[in-house]
């Protein structure tokens, strides 16, 4: 390996880090996405279940 392959190795796993600290920032977001879609849909069909 020569040390031009060895600085390309380090770029690629310091671009992947930012992708690693940006997870848990969209965590809570996506679950709170989640039970706002979950709600949503559990109030649609008790409102079509009360027309029956």
């Amino acid at each position: 390996m020569t040390t031009q392959h060895l600085e390309y190795l380090a770029d690629q796993y310091l671009a992947d880090h930012g992708i690693w600290l940006a997870i848990p920032a969209f965590l809570p977001a996506i679950i709170v996405v989640g039970v706002v879609l979950y709600i949503a849909m559990r109030n649609r069909r008790s409102s079509n279940q009360k027309q029956d």
